[in-house]
């Protein structure tokens, strides 16, 4: 789904936003500095035509619809650490771990509820094969725009929240398809940049047609300012 340019943040709880939270979920804790690199593994997925008819076929992390109470607790509790021109808004909390904080600290409850729900995750997460910590989460605002009929209309204001999930433990568990995704694959953070950035899609591991399967949308979108939050560079006029 093309997303309009990025606008000032009226408040991730906005009644006039809907709110979404897309997880960028990665191998290890790349927040530590020694993991801090571009070839650390990031999860992307192919949404399954069948299942999802506002973005056949489209590359992206995975993403679930959330009340908006809960986006506005989770933001209020959070300590805002930088905000870009354009209104991306990132901030910074003390480690949570799914060994460790349970359903009732929000966090946890949106990474499991999406890892279960659209990942089919459930029963490593029960069993306790996957291990799972964060201490990142952004906003970005935007417009999804839509070609297909749906309930949403030809365009829709989206609140998209992004949480770093760092995978501790059974990031090799995650299926290769499921009835959410066609395709379900990891590839490396420097090889989704060039994909979105530079149209390259030859770094991914698996062969896409671009002309068919799209990489776009707010929530690739969020992981990418997710990216350069961790990587700034010199001169981004995004961030500078």
């Amino acid at each position: 789904m093309p997303a309009a340019p990025s606008t000032p943040m009226p408040g991730a709880g906005s009644p006039a936003l809907s709110p979404v939270v897309a997880l960028s979920i990665v191998r290890g804790d790349i927040l530590q500095a020694a993991n801090r690199t571009k070839t650390a593994e990031i999860l992307l997925a192919v949404r399954h035509p069948d299942s999802n008819p506002t973005h056949p076929n489209v590359v992206s992390v995975p993403t679930l619809r959330v009340p908006p109470v809960l986006m506005r607790s989770l933001v209020d509790s959070l300590e805002r650490v930088e905000t870009w021109p354009n209104g991306v808004a990132f901030y910074r909390f003390p480690e949570v771990r799914s060994d460790r904080d349970n359903g009732h600290h929000p966090v946890v409850f949106i990474a499991e509820a999406l890892l279960a729900g659209k990942l089919g995750m459930a029963e490593p997460l029960e069993q306790g094969r996957l291990v799972f910590s964060s201490r990142l989460f952004s906003v970005t605002v935007g417009t999804a725009r839509y070609t297909t009929e749906n309930p949403y209309g030809s365009s829709e204001p989206i609140a998209m929240g992004n949480l770093l999930v760092s995978v501790l433990e059974g990031f090799d568990l995650f299926p290769r398809t499921n009835a959410s995704y066609s395709e379900i694959f990891p590839a490396t953070l420097a090889a989704l940049e060039r994909a979105k950035t530079a149209g390259d899609l030859s770094g991914l591991p698996i062969r896409l047609d671009p002309a068919i399967h799209p990489i776009g949308g707010l929530c690739i979108e969020s992981t990418l300012n997710i990216i350069r939050h961790l990587f700034p560079a010199a001169g981004d006029p995004l961030a500078s």
